[in-house]
């Protein structure tokens, strides 16, 4: 008698086992194609993933040989290879993607007509690309176009009405127009366009320019016309413009909604900035902007209850005539001047007052404004509140040396400095050097990153033949940190300890006599705020070292302040000094009385102030050489640590100043507090 059990279930194991295994995942096809028919042939039998690749050049006649519907996710490589195309080729519906590769076609027509699906083009080769009409003639609502590290040839539009979105980073663009009717969030970043007539022409919804570079025979702003499409139908639209150039006739930006301009972004017109669309609301913010119209105001402020806001730039009428920096048109519209150079020339004025001067609002605490500032033909607006913070310690001090040869009315520097990032003595210590040469300090480790980033910043911002000190050894600064770097003179000044390079960079200074700051070398608080002065700072432990003292005694007229109470520098210290000359003690209870006492003493009458984060280092490192040559102290806080700097500034009556580090350690709100600012002033983020 046969037992069937056992080889059931030896059946059903091996069923289950065969259930569970993975199912195989055939690999994408890749199609070559040398001809007409094979390229559409090809087409037709895609599947998800299929790669065409040419092994030609052809000439594709959709007429000939049949428009392709993309409806798979397909790769078309033209392998060093071109297309010429002699009508429009491609619809892609909503479950297509085409992506092109190594592109090199000339289109005749469109190249796409329809595009509910995406596109994308991530890099051209030979001259680029060459579209007689569109690339997509209308990119429907569920459509994406990306375009990526291209040329854009002679094509009358990139799309003509775009729903689904547009994304172009690293591409060169000529043409008529790039958008024609905006109707999806336009993205443009690394773009260099040279168009005829708009970059975007009528925008009705989201666009950012990130360090665009447009020359237009018409516009120069990149949103020729942003409208409301009849009462919000697409919401309300934004235009952010971060950094780039933009140069044509006129501006011509019949404005609706909001727009935001930030990092110095440069606009060349002879035509007027338009803030102008009918009964409709207008909010335009300018943080930092250089704008120059040659041959008529430079804003018309047109719109009824229209808002023009500017914190920061130039901005300059240049004209024999008599035109204005701004131009109000209605009595319900208005302007906030909080920063930036107005000049009009010829016999302009910096404000028209056709209705009333209290069109315009300059909020208190703001520098430098005469009691007739609107009939002038300049102005100069200093905002109170500037913050230099990158997303890292390293890139902060990028900012704050941006900053300080922005303050010395420097094209490059002679000197540069670079200490550790990751511990704080020997920038400190170097805060005299970069005084003395006018020098930033550039903080740097073994990290890649770090080193690419100062070295860059060298080469762009260091004169030939200049000197880049190199604190410490190469344990804290490593020679890969110079490597490579040719035509400057390299100096590495370091000791055996802290203490001993603290006084190689002191004789470097030229360091003779005169004022000397004595503080912690195991802390940073005190040494952090007597870095502002510009003064010599010595570095003490728990007791004078046998290389200070003689460094000490070879110096003359000196006169030492102790800085900080006597748990930082001991009274044994403090004794030792005091005979070798005159010891004055500057210390509070902690580092933020020490701070403001700094700030009293060595600083008589400051109009601005530089904040520092308290309870750590990185940050503050570059900003003693910045607020040195602001001429105003480094003053510590934190948030939630901010009364002692506030009793400071309103008794200084200090209402501009500038914060390092980001908003996390001294929040805007914090930094408000301080200065005694209104919520509604801006800390502008450089």
């Amino acid at each position: 008698m046969i037992k069937r059990r056992p080889l059931l279930a030896m059946l059903l194991a091996f069923a289950l086992i065969f259930t569970l295994m993975p199912t195989p995942v055939s690999a994408a096809s890749t199609v070559t194609v040398g001809t007409a028919q094979e390229f559409h042939d090809a087409f037709n039998a895609a599947t998800d993933g299929t790669v065409i690749k040419l092994s030609a050049d052809i000439t594709y006649d959709p007429s000939a040989n049949g428009s392709i519907v993309v409806t798979k996710d397909i790769t078309l490589d033209f392998n060093g290879k071109k297309i010429t195309f002699t009508g429009t080729p491609f619809d892609i519906d909503k479950y297509g993607t085409l992506t092109l590769v190594n592109a090199s076609f000339h289109c005749n027509n469109s190249l796409v007509d329809y595009n509910e699906g995406a596109l994308n083009i991530r890099s051209t080769v030979n001259d680029g690309v060459y579209v007689d009409s569109y690339i997509v003639y209308q990119n429907e609502k569920n459509g994406a176009i990306t375009i990526s590290n291209s040329n854009i040839v002679d094509c009358e539009y990139i799309t003509e009405y775009n729903y689904g979105g547009i994304d172009l980073n690293s591409v060169s663009i000529s043409g008529y127009n790039g958008v024609y009717y905006n109707y999806g969030k336009c993205t443009m970043t690394n773009v260099n366009a040279e168009v005829d007539d708009s970059l975007v022409a009528y925008n009705y919804k989201d666009s950012v320019f990130n360090d665009v570079e447009l020359k237009s025979e018409s516009y120069a702003f990149p949103v020729e016309d942003q409208y409301d499409d009849y009462y919000l139908t697409y919401g309300i639209p934004t235009c952010i413009i971060n950094g780039g150039t933009f140069e044509g006739e006129e501006f011509n930006c019949c404005m609706y909604g909001y727009c935001e301009i930030n990092g110095g972004a440069r606009f060349v017109s002879d035509e007027e900035f338009e803030m102008y669309s009918e009964d409709c609301p207008t909010n335009v913010v300018i943080n930092d902007a250089d704008i120059t119209v040659n041959g008529s105001n430079v804003f018309y402020v047109g719109s009824d209850a229209a808002c023009l806001s500017i914190y920061g730039g130039t901005f300059l009428a240049a004209s024999s005539s008599g035109y204005d920096v701004i131009d109000v048109g209605y009595e319900e519209d208005t302007v906030i001047l909080a920063g930036g150079t107005f000049t009009a020339t010829g016999s302009g004025e910096v404000c028209d007052d056709e209705y009333s001067y209290s069109n315009f609002i300059v909020p208190e605490g703001y520098m430098t404004i005469p009691d007739d500032w609107w009939h002038t033909s300049t102005l100069t607006i200093i905002p109170p509140l500037y913050r230099y913070g990158g997303q890292n310690r390293y890139e902060t001090a990028i900012k704050a040396a941006d900053a300080l040869k922005a303050e010395l009315g420097l094209e490059k520097f002679d000197a540069v400095i670079l200490a550790c990032g990751t511990n704080y003595a020997d920038a400190l210590a170097g805060s005299y050097l970069a005084s003395v040469k006018n020098a930033p300090i550039l903080l740097v480790d073994n990290n890649s990153t770090s080193i690419a980033l100062v070295q860059a910043y060298i080469k762009a911002n260091l004169n030939p033949g200049g000197t880049v000190y190199m604190l410490g050894g190469p344990v804290v600064v490593p020679e890969t940190a110079v490597a490579g770097l040719t035509g400057y003179t390299i100096k590495r000044l370091m000791g055996s300890d802290r203490y001993a390079t603290n006084v190689a960079i002191l004789k470097e200074a030229g360091l003779a006599g005169g004022d000397i700051l004595v503080c912690s070398g195991i802390g940073f608080a005190d040494s952090l705020s007597a870095s502002a002065t510009g003064k010599p700072i010595l570095l003490v432990g728990a007791s004078i070292m046998d290389s200070q003292k003689d460094f000490i005694q070879s110096l003359s007229g000196k006169v030492f302040y102790i800085i900080g109470g006597p748990g930082a520098v001991n009274p044994d210290i403090e004794s030792y000094f005091s005979n070798l000359g005159t010891a004055v003690r500057i210390g509070g209870a902690n580092r933020f009385e020490t701070s403001t006492l700094i700030a009293r003493y060595f600083f008589t009458s400051p109009d601005r102030a530089v904040l520092a984060y308290a309870m750590n280092f990185p940050d503050g490192l570059s900003g003693g050489p910045l607020a040195y040559a602001m001429g105003g102290p480094l003053v510590l806080a934190s948030n939630g640590h901010s009364a002692v700097a506030a009793d400071y500034m309103n008794d200084a009556n200090i209402r501009v100043g500038s914060v390092l580090g980001g908003p996390t350690l001294i929040s805007d709100d914090e930094v408000r507090t301080i200065f005694k600012l209104a919520s509604s002033i801006k800390v502008i983020e450089k």
